[in-house]
């Protein structure tokens, strides 16, 4: 038979109170009907609410305990962090206070070392001024008179001096190889060949001690007297067949697809490009600063100074006539014609 103390454990108060209340269960009416019995139950469940009632009470005597003693601890920290931070504070105006404190107490000594300075600079400044107007006058008196003046003389900036040709004949052999010839001794001094195609006719001019000469898209500079390349420099297109041209310390080769170029003797370097009216090659006459172009049938005038086309004119419309070369003279230019057939012919154009 189950005991009573089965049917009512603590763990189960919540039940207990439940089916006390409700009545519904056959053995709990069973039981109520024993007064005793339900005196007893009564007992037990007053018992176990007030030990449930004393646990509770201790553990929160023990929280609060708990709470009271961290809280004295934090208060602790506190109180000596800002004792701290005072102490701190307090060092930190007394070092402030000392430079003041020093200062104070020596008014013046410094009110007497700067107006010390301030003595010296002014009286400095008297002696320099003092100095110059001395100088000045003595200057004045010496110029004076005429036989104290000094005349400076004048000074020449130098200019640099195109070194000479060296003695020979220079041509273009088999127009590929440039050569230098002693006509005296009638012996080869040098030669150095050129990387051109059949199709291309090296061209060859010599300014100086050195020879210039271009090669398909190339030009080389060439010493004259050793007949070794100082440089060669490529260019951004395909030259026209023909020589160079050199004027006025600038070195200008003619692109095939109608373009000036514009180089420095000294190294090669590329300084202009300048476009041409028409695919021409260099004439045999210069004007000043004005070179004249000849093309198939056409003639025009370059101002180099600036790369611009003075003008520019047709001179046949024969299909079957070109222009050799021209030539200016007394404001008239002379054009050479050459026919296909062999022939040639000039004309006159006034200028």
């Amino acid at each position: 038979m189950r005991q009573p103390e089965d049917l009512f454990p603590p763990e189960t108060i919540d039940e207990q109170i439940a089916y006390l209340t409700s009545r519904q269960d056959p053995r709990w009416v069973a039981l109520t009907e024993d007064s005793d019995l339900q005196d007893t139950l009564n007992a037990r469940l007053i018992h176990d609410l007030q030990n449930f009632a004393q646990d509770d009470k201790q553990r929160l005597e023990q929280t609060r305990a708990r709470l009271a003693a961290a809280y004295e601890a934090y208060s602790a920290t506190m109180h000596v962090q800002e004792d701290n931070t005072r102490i701190a504070e307090q060092e930190t105006l007394k070092i402030a206070a000392q430079p003041s404190i020093q200062s104070a107490m020596n008014p013046p000594q410094r009110t007497k070392r700067h107006g010390r300075q301030r003595r010296v600079t002014i009286l400095s400044g008297l002696v320099a001024i003092l100095v110059l107007g001395s100088m000045l006058a003595i200057f004045a008196v010496n110029n004076a008179h005429p036989g104290n003046r000094v005349v400076a003389k004048p000074t020449t900036t130098p200019t640099a001096v195109k070194k000479p040709t060296p003695a020979g004949f220079y041509t273009v052999f088999n127009e590929k190889t440039v050569v230098r010839l002693d006509t005296s001794a009638k012996k080869l001094i040098w030669s150095y060949d050129l990387p051109s195609s059949e199709a291309f006719s090296s061209g060859m001019v010599v300014d100086g001690d050195t020879v210039y000469a271009t090669a398909e898209n190339e030009v080389f500079a060439i010493d004259a007297t050793t007949g070794k390349v100082r440089w060669d420099q490529l260019m951004p297109g395909v030259l026209k067949s023909g020589p160079p041209l050199v004027w006025n310390d600038r070195l200008y080769a003619i692109a095939a697809r109608g373009e000036l170029y514009e180089l420095r003797p000294g190294n090669g370097s590329l300084l202009h490009t300048y476009p041409l009216p028409f695919g021409a090659k260099f004439s045999s006459y210069t004007d000043h600063n004005i070179f004249y172009v000849v093309g198939m049938t056409e003639v025009a005038a370059i101002d180099l100074s600036t790369g611009q086309q003075q003008w520019k004119r047709r001179l046949t419309s024969d299909a079957n006539t070109v222009i050799i070369d021209i030539q200016v003279s007394d404001g008239i230019m002379l054009v050479r014609f050459s026919k296909r057939t062999g022939l040639e012919g000039a004309c006159r154009l006034l200028m």
